[in-house]
């Protein structure tokens, strides 16, 4: 079954990079009185590869930031996973630490759904045209990030399913001196977590305004975490999966764990809680925000207008001395800070879990034979 996802997340990054649409943008005229749509323009379509092409204008870090995430880093992780499940053999202790990792670098292609929400969010517009018909430009996703979704599950469910066949102490027996010594800082994590978490998601983090021609028929905007993915099922799947579930379900789930309460069974209890450390990527979705976006966005926006408008550009840079568009994306402070908070206190939570978990993992034992008053005894040794 591990081998089967392996396998799986590859084919599917491969055909969701190569093979498959990733983005379109569309220009919607629709009648305001009656609503009706009268036509749709599809103004361009992007693979993954056309993505990166159009971040290459703005910064080629980004460009490689892209691939990296997405292509690169699933590559990298299904050889690493290989080499530790099929062909060498490591000691529970080293494989463990190898897996640990690997799954918090396999969460780097959910940076992708976060770009991909962030850019859909700042190219959303509707712009006010004669005789009561408004322009609605939207970038919808097509199949290759639904592809790319079910690649970074897969690869992460087959590291949570080495992890999970890896031999442990129990749970029961687990020192609990230790777990009181840092339950304090176990408790402060799992607050900072779920209060950014939630300050980001119900409040404005970001503030997309424009300049040039299009700041003459485009208003100002802020958004909350809540807005983003907004009428593309995949993206929106991937903000609620990762980015708020599951960083609520470590926090909750952590908190039971050091509190000593029993609402389950330990090993159900260590099974969920693996799944939702292993998932929970907030602090990914402030990486793609604060790097990315915020840098990213207008080189990204102004490449794609000058390319497909390329005549009204050059005669409103002429006539007007005017670019078309610039995009200009500032940090709204309430929001972004709890996104800050929400995003440090995870990575955090994840060491802190993670050291946890690997005191419970075996120790190799070594057995050797003693000779006492004329009889051979096996002696186990750490």
């Amino acid at each position: 079954v591990i081998s089967l996802l392996l396998f799986l997340s590859v084919s599917f990054r491969d055909l969701a990079c190569n093979k498959l649409a990733y983005a379109s943008v569309v220009l919607t005229n629709v009648y305001k009185p009656s609503n009706k749509i009268l036509d749709t323009q599809t103004l361009a379509v992007f693979t993954s590869w056309g993505l990166a092409y159009q971040f290459k204008e703005a910064n080629f870090l980004l460009a490689f930031e892209w691939v990296l995430n997405g292509l690169g880093v699933t590559i990298g992780i299904f050889v690493v996973f290989g080499l530790s499940f099929w062909i060498i053999s490591f000691p529970y202790t080293v494989h463990h630490i190898i897996l640990r990792v690997g799954i918090f670098f396999a969460r780097r292609p959910w940076q992708e759904s976060a770009t991909l929400g962030l850019s859909a969010l700042a190219l959303t517009s509707d712009l006010e045209l004669p005789v009561d018909i408004e322009g609605q430009m939207r970038l919808n996703m097509w199949a290759g990030p639904l592809l790319g979704l079910f690649s970074t599950l897969f690869l992460t469910a087959a590291a949570i399913g080495m992890l999970v066949t890896l031999p442990v102490k129990s749970v029961e027996t687990h020192e609990e001196e230790g777990r009181n010594r840092m339950m304090l800082v176990d408790l402060v994590l799992c607050s900072g977590v779920i209060l950014g978490m939630f300050i980001w998601f119900f409040f404005d983090f970001v503030e997309v305004g424009f300049r040039g021609l299009a700041s003459t028929v485009l208003e100002t905007k802020s958004f909350s975490g809540m807005q983003i993915g907004t009428g593309n099922a995949t993206v929106k799947l991937s903000v609620l999966l990762v980015f708020v579930l599951a960083p609520l379900m470590q926090a909750c789930l952590v908190i039971t764990r050091v509190m000593g309460l029993k609402l389950m069974s330990a090993d159900l209890h260590r099974a969920l809680e693996e799944i939702f450390m292993s998932l929970n990527s907030l602090d990914i979705f402030a990486l793609a925000f604060f790097v990315g976006f915020l840098t990213g966005i207008d080189g990204f926006a102004s490449s794609f207008v000058n390319t497909e408008f390329a005549p009204l550009c050059q005669a409103t840079q002429y006539v007007a001395g005017l670019p078309c568009i610039g995009v200009n994306a500032k940090t709204a402070t309430f929001g972004s800070i709890g996104l800050a908070i929400g995003a440090a206190c995870s990575v955090g939570l994840y060491i802190r879990s993670s050291i946890e978990f690997h005191g419970l993992v075996a120790r190799p034992v070594r057995r050797r034979d003693v000779e006492s008053d004329g009889q051979a005894t096996a002696v186990e040794l750490q």
